[in-house]
């Protein structure tokens, strides 16, 4: 697995943020991952909250070195986070159920299952920084709030999942897939990413 380190808190304003104070402006040498039970300020896209029931989901941030990418790389760490979770969810439902929303979201059956926060700071057509956040509905099986129809593998398995074998699932389907791009798959990535990727009106 290429991340060096997972921390874990039980409830912080939000992992993007706290992951961003933790690197700053330094090179660090270490991919990392922060993980919360709880995010009192859980951001989305646009400026828009994530809203999640305490210790009942998946909330997440990864940090990836800088290493010599380009500004137009950029839509891979998008492609690869979207992938990695499709692959994981592959491990409780059926390849059928899942689909790709652009730019930010999973759904299954048409119904919101995870997002995705990317933060990117590029300096001269070169990517310094990389900050992912991730949500996952696990076992949140009752949702206050109507918008996206959410769902959770909770809802849909009708039994709750052990949270940590979800994060390591996707961390290990985001390593490979990481490696994938490394090695130049870009055809590979595109084709995968375009199969689950379904049109919305």
């Amino acid at each position: 697995m290429m991340f060096d380190k997972i921390i874990h808190y039980k409830e912080i304003e939000s992992t993007n943020d706290l992951l961003s104070k933790l690197v700053g402006d330094k090179q660090t040498h270490n991919n990392l991952v922060v993980v919360a039970d709880y995010q009192r300020n859980g951001k989305g896209q646009r400026q828009k909250k994530w809203h999640s029931a305490k210790n009942k989901n998946l909330l997440f941030s990864i940090y990836i070195r800088p290493d010599d990418y380009i500004a137009t790389q950029q839509t891979y760490f998008n492609i690869i986070t979207s992938l990695a979770i499709v692959y994981t969810l592959k491990n409780y439902v059926k390849d059928s159920m899942i689909e790709i929303k652009s730019p930010n979201d999973i759904l299954i059956n048409g119904h919101k299952i995870s997002g995705i926060l990317i933060e990117i700071k590029i300096q001269k057509n070169k990517i310094k920084r990389i900050i992912i956040g991730v949500g996952i509905n696990v076992n949140q099986r009752r949702f206050f709030f109507k918008e996206n129809r959410p769902t959770s593998i909770a809802k849909i398995l009708r039994y709750d999942i052990d949270k940590n074998e979800v994060l390591n699932l996707f961390l290990d389907n985001f390593t490979r897939l990481f490696n994938d791009f490394k090695d130049k798959k870009y055809t590979f990535l595109n084709k995968e990413y375009l199969s689950f990727l379904k049109e919305f009106s």
